[in-house]
């Protein structure tokens, strides 16, 4: 994804709801009009980073995938989630963030929650794989490398 085009909301990431927001006219396409969520600092041209899209739908092995990634990342400071997790509130296990990262991070310690970024959207609501990928999208913030899983 271009940085010109992953920028095109001018800092600031737009949360679609009923509908979303065409990246390149900037155009409502259905729903109401989206609530904007601020977006952190943009990562330069020079960070060696990485964001990774997770679209998940009642997904049981989430957490695990996002544990992985964390513990097998040569840097784990440099890796980025951006991911739209698609439950409903009966569902058990099915979360993507990992239960021992809700627990307090010492001050000089690196906590994984911080380079997560996630919506939570019910499964009835959802629209799709697509839609699903394009909120993910949505949270990158101009990281050098994009994956999409």
């Amino acid at each position: 994804l271009p940085p010109d085009r992953a920028r095109a909301f001018g800092g600031v990431v737009h949360a679609p709801s009923a509908g979303h927001v065409d990246p390149v006219s900037k155009q409502q396409i259905g729903g109401e009009q989206p609530a904007a969520v601020a977006a952190g600092p943009v990562a330069t041209a020079d960070d060696d980073t990485i964001f990774t899209s997770v679209a998940s739908f009642r997904d049981v092995e989430c957490s695990g995938t996002v544990r992985d990634m964390f513990a097998k990342a040569k840097n784990p400071k440099r890796l980025y989630l951006g991911i739209i997790e698609q439950n409903e509130p009966e569902d058990k296990n099915m979360e993507c963030i990992p239960k021992d990262y809700a627990t307090e991070c010492g001050a000089d310690a690196f906590c994984p929650l911080d380079n997560i970024r996630i919506r939570r959207v019910r499964a009835a609501s959802a629209k799709g794989p697509t839609f699903g990928r394009f909120v993910a999208m949505l949270m990158y913030r101009g990281e050098k490398y994009f994956m999409m899983i």
